[in-house]
C-alpha cells in the first residue's frame, strides 16, 4: 500500500513538472496573437479584437500597440495602386486588395530573446549584417514571409509580410529574385 501511494506521488510529481516545462516552453502570447493574423485577408478590426485600442497614430495606414513585452505595429493597404516614377520608369506599388487589410504586422521587443524562446529556428536562414549596428543582423524568410532582427544571436524584432505565394496580389507582380 505505501509502495502504491509512492508511486502515486512520484507520477503527480513528474506530471506537475512535465506540465511546467511545456508552459515555459509556449510561445508568448503576442507571437499567437500575431500568427492569427492572415495577411491580405484579415482586416484593421481583427487586428484590433486581438489586441484591443491602438494608440492614436499620424498615419492612417499604421497601428502600434504599447504591449508589455515591447511595441507592436500593423500596416495596413490603401486599396489603391499607387504609380509612382523613378528613373523614367513607372512602378506601381500597393496591394490589390481592400483598403484597412493587413500587408504587414511586426513586433519590437522590450528586451531581446533568445530564438529558441520564440520558437525560431535561424539555422536555416542567411543572416545579412546590419550596416549601423555592430553584431546585428537582419534574417529574411520570403517564402514564410517573416523576418527576424537579432543582434548578438537574441531576437530584438519579429515580423510578418506577404509569402512569395501571394505576390499575384502585388499591384505590380515581381519577377524571381526581384522581392
Amino acid at each position: 500500500m505505501k509502495k502504491d501511494i509512492r508511486l502515486k506521488i512520484l507520477l503527480l510529481g513528474l506530471l506537475a513538472c512535465l506540465s511546467v516545462g511545456v508552459t515555459s516552453a509556449a510561445s508568448p502570447e503576442w507571437l499567437e496573437k500575431m500568427k492569427q493574423i492572415r495577411l491580405l485577408e484579415s482586416k484593421r478590426q481583427d487586428v484590433v479584437a486581438l489586441f484591443g485600442p491602438a494608440k492614436p497614430a499620424g498615419n492612417a495606414l499604421i497601428d502600434t500597440w504599447g504591449l508589455v513585452d515591447g511595441s507592436l505595429s500593423a500596416i495596413y493597404a490603401s486599396g489603391e495602386c499607387v504609380a509612382k516614377t523613378e528613373n523614367g520608369k513607372t512602378k506601381l506599388l500597393g496591394w490589390r486588395v481592400p483598403k484597412d487589410t493587413v500587408i504587414e504586422i511586426s513586433f519590437s521587443l522590450n528586451k531581446p530573446v533568445s530564438p529558441k524562446k520564440l520558437g525560431i529556428d535561424l539555422s536555416r536562414l542567411r543572416g545579412e549584417q546590419v550596416r549601423d549596428q555592430t553584431g546585428a543582423l537582419y534574417f529574411d524568410d520570403e517564402t514564410a514571409g517573416a523576418f527576424y532582427y537579432a543582434v548578438n544571436g537574441k531576437i530584438t524584432e519579429v515580423g510578418f509580410y506577404p509569402r512569395t505565394e501571394l505576390d499575384y496580389l502585388d499591384c505590380e507582380p515581381q519577377s524571381e529574385g526581384q522581392r
